[in-house]
């Protein structure tokens, strides 16, 4: 109760400043970064919606090999298990998505710095040409998943005592299966790729920052605007790897080194990034900052 109650409250501060956010970029966005707000505009209405699917689940992940299994017990029990599913996969695949954002966003800062800045036209294609896999992925996350009662035998073996009246559960009944082992690695795979061109397009970025600055190519206005967004994007970028503590807690709990907490780490760390981004693009970006 104690791990439900700071999850609700973090999501519950999450939904506010994703809206307020939405509504900042629509009301207060200035013409100087209009084509930049596409970006943003991307980033927090995927956070929006990774937080509306957590908050609508309310889940975590328990495993007993070969069994992975979701529990939710959030609204979304009160429509179908269909829905709980789907939520559960929009969820997971709105945390990849959002750094794939982030890439994308990295990308542009390092454009405009030696070329024309894209139209919001282009910006919108790129992000929905790049969301594309990941969205079929979601799909196919959502329909290999099992309705199986031998996830609830996975589920009485750890918690003999507990009743799961009004819980809905699904998952991965083997994940030694094929498809199921790629489906679910795919997170664990995407990840770190994405994190390394992260590191790699930050690295170009700031180079070229300060370079230009050195050469006096760039006056110091235009020079505090870059390095504003620079550090933006660099605690945006930064927040995704509270995901990892998510993945080491699924990693321990395969090894055999059972805990209860793991299993609450899993979804309450993962859910730190769509919470803690709104509030700093609000923080840092004064246009926004102002009009909240």
């Amino acid at each position: 109760m104690f791990v439900l109650s700071i999850h609700l409250s973090l999501l519950a501060f999450g939904l506010v400043m994703s809206i307020l956010l939405l509504l900042a970029i629509f009301r207060g966005t200035p013409r100087t970064i209009k084509n930049y707000s596409v970006l943003l505009f991307w980033c927090a209405f995927n956070d929006l919606v990774s937080i509306v699917a957590d908050l609508m689940s309310m889940e975590r992940l328990t495993i007993l090999l070969p069994s992975f299994v979701f529990i939710a017990i959030g609204p979304c029990t009160m429509i179908s298990l269909d829905f709980c599913n789907y939520c559960n996969s929009f969820f997971c695949g709105t945390i990849v998505q959002s750094t794939i954002i982030q890439c994308i966003s990295f990308w542009y800062r390092y454009r405009i710095l030696s070329k024309p800045a894209p139209g919001a036209f282009v910006l919108n294609m790129i992000v929905m040409f790049c969301a594309l896999p990941n969205v079929a992925h979601m799909i196919f996350f959502k329909n290999i998943k099992d309705y199986n009662p031998a996830l609830l035998n996975a589920v009485q073996k750890l918690y003999p005592n507990q009743k799961w009246t009004g819980a809905f559960l699904y998952g991965l009944s083997d994940i030694f299966e094929p498809g199921k082992a790629i489906t679910y690695g795919y997170f664990f795979v995407i990840m770190p790729v994405l994190f390394g061109f992260l590191i790699y397009i930050r690295s170009r970025v700031s180079f070229v920052i300060f370079a230009l600055r050195d050469r006096r190519s760039m006056s110091e206005k235009t020079y505090a605007m870059h390095h504003v967004f620079l550090k933006i994007l660099t605690i945006h970028a930064l927040l995704p790897l509270t995901i990892i503590v998510g993945c080491a807690s699924v990693v321990l709990i395969i090894l055999g080194i059972y805990n209860p907490e793991f299993e609450a780490l899993i979804f309450l760390m993962a859910m730190i990034p769509p919470i803690v981004n709104p509030t700093i693009t609000i923080w840092f970006m004064k246009p926004y900052k102002a009009w909240v």
